[in-house]
């Protein structure tokens, strides 16, 4: 077996758990890691967080084909890859062991841990979280939401800057200087386009387009659920005005914590 399977028993996730329909979570720690190019030392991988549905497909997962001219975008839940798969597809368009031996371009984005919070629970709330946003936060911080743990997942990646196929970004980055960020994908899959071009994507790449094209913003996913969108609002520091003072602190300690390495920590902000 090339994962480890580890039963959760903390008693806040027992009592998120209750208001969820998913299926039960489990972590999950890969045993098989030496062929990944992360450099920390004495690197050992974390378990994440997963649906006992993962043992299912723990092969298929390990022996999935890579190809060369694959494109992989990257991030922990909610933190901006359905924009930057829309880029990515615009401009183009028209973790299986073979990722690292053929290394397929890869898009890495990260987004501010409070902002991810507040995303993810109103992305659960539409689709089966019952909790509140108080008992959301507090199992967030205690790494058993889906695909948690957090900073690992941004630090571990981020520890491959020596790989040249992976371009970093941030949800931040891309609210601030959108056009910048455009021009440096372009120049990542080598594309050249004319500024009336650039315009159009510039404009079709704006929030406001994003949250009025049904084909990223899946409005028809439940038509039950009225004024539900999977691309909520977007703002880079939302959370101000979602989060509670105590659920800020929360996050920010969770995040010294876990991230000792001030260089590491500005990452997160």
């Amino acid at each position: 077996m090339s994962f480890e399977y580890i039963e959760i028993t903390d008693p806040l996730f027992v009592e998120n758990k209750e208001q969820t329909g998913e299926d039960d979570y489990i972590m999950v720690r890969a045993k098989q890691y030496s062929h990944v190019p992360i450099k920390i030392p004495n690197w050992t991988p974390q378990a994440h967080c997963y649906t006992t549905l993962f043992k299912q497909y723990e092969q298929e997962l390990l022996e999935a084909e890579v190809y060369p001219d694959d494109v992989w975008v990257i991030s922990y839940p909610k933190s901006g890859t359905t924009w930057t798969q829309e880029m990515v597809w615009l401009i183009l368009s028209m973790l299986p062991k073979r990722y690292w031996e053929v290394k397929p371009k890869t898009i890495y984005i990260r987004r501010n841990p409070k902002s991810v919070a507040v995303s993810y629970f109103y992305h659960s709330q539409g689709i089966h979280y019952r909790g509140s946003m108080d008992t959301f936060v507090r199992s967030f911080a205690r790494e058993h939401q889906f695909y948690s743990p957090y900073h690992a997942h941004v630090i571990e990646y981020h520890e491959l800057q020596d790989c040249d196929n992976i371009l970093y970004l941030s949800f931040e980055e891309m609210k601030r200087y959108l056009p910048a960020v455009v021009r440096k994908v372009c120049e990542f899959f080598g594309k050249t386009y004319s500024k009336p071009e650039l315009e159009l994507l510039y404009q079709h790449l704006s929030f406001k387009s994003m949250r009025d094209n049904p084909t990223v913003n899946y409005k028809s996913r439940d038509p039950t659920k009225k004024g539900e969108q999977f691309i909520r609002k977007g703002e880079a520091e939302g959370w101000k005005k979602e989060l509670t003072p105590e659920q800020i602190q929360l996050l920010e300690e969770w995040t010294k914590e876990k991230v000792p390495n001030p260089e590491q920590r500005k990452l997160f902000e």
